[in-house]
């Protein structure tokens, strides 16, 4: 049974779900970004979503709601494992996090797609997010949150 499931797990259990899934991400998580530094980040800073399939993770989502003023909140990352990709898995989290937000008081979420990343653009777009910056290697795209 899939669930989806908000809950904290450790640096090393982040840190191996992106080993575990790097071919997943647009560019290999290993060839752009210290992958421990990162999962400490997430694990300190984050709310953390896991897709789980009878116990085993096959989706993830971090998103900082740690702005003072709670302006936006910003998914730092949100992945499906391939076998379960295309199945609304990133949809239900996405409505997770825009739930979250607007249950708490955020304005906005954010996050950042690489522009060739057009299935996830299409998602987000879907949703209502619109890109607020391109800088050529990354697009910043936003949503309003209504309460």
């Amino acid at each position: 049974m899939i669930r989806i499931r908000k809950f904290k797990v450790s640096i090393d259990d982040i840190m191996s779900y992106f080993i575990d899934n790097d071919e997943i991400f647009f560019e290999p998580m290993q060839s752009r970004l210290d992958i421990t530094k990162f999962s400490e980040k997430i694990y300190q800073n984050a709310e953390q979503y896991w897709v789980v399939n009878d116990e085993k993770k096959i989706g993830f989502m971090a998103v900082y709601f740690n702005h003072p003023t709670k302006e936006f909140g910003y998914i730092t990352t949100i992945s499906i494992s391939k076998a379960f990709q295309g199945t609304g898995l990133g949809k239900r989290l996405l409505e997770e996090a825009i739930g979250y937000a607007s249950e708490n008081g955020f304005k906005k979420i954010r996050l950042q797609v690489h522009p060739h990343n057009i299935t996830a653009q299409n998602l987000y777009t879907k949703f209502g997010f619109e890109v607020i910056e391109d800088d050529g290697l990354y697009r910043l795209m936003s949503i309003n949150i209504t309460a």
